[in-house]
């Protein structure tokens, strides 16, 4: 006897099913992840363990007695069962146990669990109390709970059909001995009469028949009109159960113009079909008033109260129909009765000369007759054992389905972790880039992850593969580490979308394309760049909601276009004051209404216009709330708001640098140099190549964030300055800046002469580890024409350099490692 025990109810959930398969001793083997959940133990406790390790004390022993009575005969045991679980409460289950046959011998059984309804329970708990108790008036019976009245009786239903059909012959025999004289005596005189009786018999079976059909039609047409009043938000169904109604109304009328036909033919009063069809018009008109007159929003339970109870005329009339057609049937039998009792005087001397041939006769047929009977008894025998390996065969395929779920749950579960920790942002960025999702199924196929650069440019990725669910999100897991990884060695999207438009082509199938969108937002020299391959247009708005700029999609999806046809073109825009931007996967605008009606890009534009700035996220989201009312999207959703301002905030920049304090040093010596001519500096983004090394040497490990800064904005500046002969752009509105960055990529295509030598080397600096970074330039055709100088006056590079000098040809800079 299992224990504790609390008198403490656990509601199984609504439509599970708890599954386990045991060998022949009742030893688990399997169990679904539902009866884990259900019983409150880990799989671990539960394999290997006896069932009855679930086993309430309130059972009765009878009532598992009859389970392994019934299940070692290999026949199903069905009953209400009551549980333990592991903290001591308990579970009410209707329980299926099968045995598992395989090759004709039974190696286990399979348990299906489902949950009961109250009133089973209820009858249940009553039914066992009292055979714990000892009553002798309760049996179980192959799980059900059987009321013992005779017990003779009782023994006659327990016995085998061999007995039972012996006996049964035998009685009849006997009887027919008895009896026999009676039955021979009153056939001849009564045949006349009684093929008269019959056939009026026949028209009020017939005549009943029809009622009941009537009647059948009438409860059908009344269903119909439940459903019209539950689908009565949705005009579409509702209308087709409307036509279902009146033909079922159509239907029942005209049995009813049948029956009264019938009943006038057979002499009965046809006054209550006359009733019954005027009852019945009345009631369809006045439902078809009532759905006229309410409101389409009213609810089904309302309108059924206007009509309550109207029906209850038309079903008196049938009911009284039918008592009267049931009443003559009996006086017309009754008639009958007495006709052949008056026969009955007339055939003893024909009874008793065939009483002899009808004994010998009967014995005869009897014989004849059990062994007819037990022909079809060993037919339905061959095709019970067929049923019986039938369902063997089911019970295998759903063990094998059940197998199957556990795994997929699994891999949603492993699904879900993963892309979590993907998704996964730095706090900084959260409290910038809101974001949010919604997927269509357990995996979301799309992905919206930041990250920052080393010089705290926040790259933003959002891509939507083709399809949702496990196979999309496959396709974008690998987008997310390359992002990341690219992102935090300073590779600029340019390069990001290249890269990530080679690992679509090479790791995935043709078909699997991937829409994307990739975001640069640089605070320091307020420069947007987007890449836009697929995605709906990104929008950008100032803070009272005016539309600024939107970057619609110029390029195909990742994947479909080969390296040498890829464009990783970005476009650029400079703003001038605080904004917000807005990106989201066309699984927003797709969105789709009950009334089919899309979400659209044009209410995003009328609700920022007409919305404050900071709430702005919650209304976007409240505004698909409404739109879907209830209603899964189709596709996946993602959406975010980026809040883009005009300045850094420092607390940002110094909890991105280095912070370790190092010990002083005796020496640091180690140097990196590098030249580039015209041809390398066309495609080599050599910041990031060269910051990556510096992460490698010990000294520098802590300040990867600051060297890039320092290194980027020196090479930049000598790279647009000195050798392309561009002017400084700090101060450039946005329409000259994208002219700006037009002239660069022109120059630097078609860059003849020039070259640029890096050195970066440890030095010690005051008895502390440093880098100095020396930057040297030969300047091209374009700069020896413009004889403009190359300014370092950036104000983040001064705050970062211990030392920063610029002189002909060539930048310095050092920085202490502390």
């Amino acid at each position: 006897m299992n224990s504790p025990a609390v008198n403490i109810e656990y509601q199984v959930p609504e439509g599970e099913v708890l599954v386990s398969k045991t060998d022949l001793e009742g030893i688990i083997t399997y169990c679904n992840n539902t009866l884990i959940e259900v019983s409150g133990y880990n799989r671990e406790e539960l394999i290997s363990s006896p069932h009855n390790l679930l086993r309430h004390p309130d059972m009765p022993t009878q009532a598992f007695s009859d389970l392994w009575k019934t299940i070692r005969a290999n026949k199903p045991w069905r009953g209400l069962i009551k549980n333990l679980r592991k903290d001591g409460s308990y579970y009410w289950l209707e329980s299926n146990i099968t045995p598992l046959i395989e090759n004709g011998k039974t190696t286990g059984y399979v348990s299906f669990h489902y949950k009961t309804t109250a009133e089973q329970i209820r009858h249940a708990q009553a039914a066992y109390r009292a055979i714990r108790e000892g009553t002798a008036k309760l049996r179980l019976n192959e799980g059900k709970i059987v009321q013992i009245e005779n017990r003779l009786v009782h023994w006659l239903n327990a016995s085998s059909i061999k007995f039972r059909l012996v006996a049964f012959m035998s009685f009849l025999f006997s009887t027919l001995v008895v009896f026999g004289v009676y039955n021979l005596r009153e056939a001849s005189n009564t045949h006349g009469s009684a093929i008269a009786s019959l056939e009026v018999n026949r028209m009020e079976a017939y005549a009943l028949d029809t009622a009941r059909l009537a009647e059948m039609d009438f409860k059908e047409q009344l269903q119909t009109w439940k459903n019209i009043l539950i689908s009565i938000h949705d005009s579409a169904q509702q209308d087709q159960y409307l036509v279902e109604f009146d033909q079922q109304g159509v239907a029942f009328e005209s049995r009813l113009s049948l029956l009264k036909s019938i009943m006038l033919q057979i002499s009965l009063p046809d006054v209550e079909a006359d009733a019954a069809l005027k009852s019945h018009r009345e009631l369809t008109r006045k439902y078809h008033d009532t759905l006229k007159l309410t409101d389409p929003h009213q609810s089904g339970q309302s309108i059924n109260d206007l009509v309550k109870n109207i029906d209850l005329a038309t079903i008196a009339h049938i009911e009284m129909i039918i008592s009267t057609i049931q009443d003559a049937q009996q006086n017309r039998l009754r008639d009958l009765n007495l006709e052949l009792d008056k026969s009955h005087q007339t055939d003893d001397k024909r009874a008793i000369a065939m009483l002899m041939v009808a004994a010998v006769l009967g014995l005869f047929l009897s014989m004849r007759f059990v062994m007819y009977i037990m022909h079809p008894i060993r037919s339905a025998n061959s095709n019970l054992k067929k049923v019986v390996k039938l369902q063997q065969h089911f019970l295998k395929i759903i063990l094998k389905l059940e197998v199957y779920r556990d795994r997929i749950d699994e891999e949603q579960r492993v699904g879900n972790f993963i892309m979590s920790r993907m998704n996964n942002m730095d706090h900084q960025l959260a409290a910038i880039v809101h974001r949010y999702t919604r997927p269509a199924e357990h995996l979301s196929g799309d992905v919206l992850i930041a990250a920052f650069t080393p010089s705290n440019t926040t790259h933003i990725l959002l891509a939507d593969a083709i399809g949702h669910g496990l196979t999309a999100a496959i396709n974008v897991l690998p987008l997310c580490q390359t992002f990341y990884e690219m992102t935090h060695k300073g590779f600029g999207i340019d390069r990001i979308a290249d890269n990530l438009n080679k690992m679509v082509n090479l790791f995935m199938p043709a078909d699997r394309f991937v829409s994307a969108t990739l975001i640069s937002i640089d605070r320091h020299t307020q420069v947007i760049k987007v890449w836009n391959g697929g995605i709906p247009a990104i929008q950008l708005f100032n803070l009272d909601g005016h539309l600024l700029k939107s970057w619609d999609s110029h390029n195909l999806p990742l994947g479909i276009l080969s390296e040498d046809e890829f464009s990783a073109g970005t476009e650029a825009f400079r703003y001038q004051e605080n904004a917000q931007l807005c990106l989201f996967s066309d699984g927003l605008v797709e969105a789709t209404s009950p009334r089919g009606e899309q979400f659209g890009c044009e209410r995003i534009i009328e609700l920022f216009g007409k919305t404050p700035c900071d709430v702005r996220f919650d209304a976007l989201i409240g505004a698909l709330d409404q739109h879907l009312q209830g209603q899964p999207a189709h596709d996946d959703i993602s959406l975010a708001i980026v809040d883009i301002s005009t300045g850094i905030d420092p607390a940002v920049i110094s909890c991105r640098l280095g912070t370790r304090p190092l010990p002083a040093v005796a020496g640091n010596a180690w140097r990196i140099a590098l030249s580039l001519s015209a041809d390398e500096l066309k495609y080599l983004d050599i910041v990031p190549l060269l910051t990556r090394i510096t992460t490698r040497i010990h000294v520098t490990r802590e300040h990867n964030a600051a060297l890039f800064l320092i290194l980027s904005e020196l090479f930049n500046n000598v790279l647009n300055q000195g050798v392309l002969g561009l002017e400084a752009h700090a101060e450039l509105c946005s329409d000259d800046y994208e002219k700006y960055l037009e002239l660069r990529d022109t120059r630097l295509k078609q860059l003849g002469s020039g070259s640029i030598e890096l050195q970066i080397e440890g030095i010690v600096i005051g008895d502390k580890p440093a880098v100095k970074i020396r930057v040297a330039y030969v300047a091209s055709e374009y700069a020896a024409a413009s004889g403009l100088p190359v300014e370092i006056g950036v104000e983040l590079t001064q705050s970062l350099a211990y030392q920063l000098e610029c002189s002909a040809n060539e930048v310095v800079a050092c920085y202490i490692c502390a």
